[in-house]
């Protein structure tokens, strides 16, 4: 009876572990570690699971780096070069990790807008000061005209 619970209870453990992989594997991506829940906050044209299936398939890493590793060394291109060479420290930086291109560049793009609307209300204000300091030119100049016409009249 005691060897049966033990079995029972390690089979029902590691049942327990694998639906916890299996859960995250269907709500995080793989590759960058993004939660679907965190896809679902950006709204707009994000889909977790286009990203994960599209964008960032693991299939495709891994294919990537069974091409690499079947080519000629002699006919890397710079990015495979230096992709291998990551590969070859165990260096994983070279895969995204909690981003993606479809994000950055659309973060690009609110900041692009955000930055718009920034250097206009600068120039906007730069354009105020540029008139308040000429209107003052203006009077003084027309200060000195006084003064001068003054001293002709003496």
């Amino acid at each position: 009876n005691i060897l049966t619970g033990l079995m029972v209870d390690t089979f029902s453990a590691l049942r327990d572990k694998n639906e916890e992989r299996a859960i995250k594997l269907r709500n995080e991506c793989f590759v960058c570690g993004y939660t679907r829940s965190a896809f679902d906050d950006l709204g707009g044209s994000f889909n977790f699971d286009q990203h994960v299936t599209d964008e960032h398939s693991l299939w495709s890493y891994l294919f990537f780096i069974a091409y690499l590793r079947t080519k000629d060394p002699t006919e890397y291109n710079g990015v495979e070069s230096y992709v291998v060479n990551m590969l070859d420290e165990q260096d994983l930086n070279w895969i995204p990790s909690r981003t993606s291109w479809k994000i950055e560049n659309q973060e690009g793009l609110k900041l692009d807008d955000e930055d718009d609307s920034v250097v206009f209300k600068r120039l906007t204000d730069q354009v105020k000061e540029q008139a308040a300091k000429t209107e003052s030119l203006l009077q003084a100049v027309a200060d000195l005209k006084l003064a001068v016409q003054q001293m002709k009249d003496k």
